[in-house]
């Protein structure tokens, strides 16, 4: 094996070592990174939710609902954003 082969290889170790240091420690790795596969947060899978600026959302199956909504015998107006 030559010297060339032989810095690849180690290249290619220490990734993958590096790599399973940051996925096996926590905190390491944000938790919106592309590394990790669940959200830093989980949105509420049906009905109020408060949001961080003080307004409230409303969501069926995990998913926001926009536009107009009949809730609960009450109309809301829900804008995308």
């Amino acid at each position: 094996m030559n010297i060339q082969a032989r810095k690849t290889g180690i290249t290619i170790l220490s990734g993958i070592v590096i790599a399973a240091v940051l996925l096996a420690t926590p905190g390491l790795v944000p938790e919106r990174s592309p590394l990790s596969a669940a959200p830093a947060y989980a949105a509420k899978t049906s009905g109020w939710e408060k949001q961080n600026n003080g307004t409230w959302k409303y969501y069926v199956k995990s998913k926001a609902v926009t536009g107009w909504q009949q809730i609960g015998g009450k109309w809301y107006f829900f804008s995308s954003n």
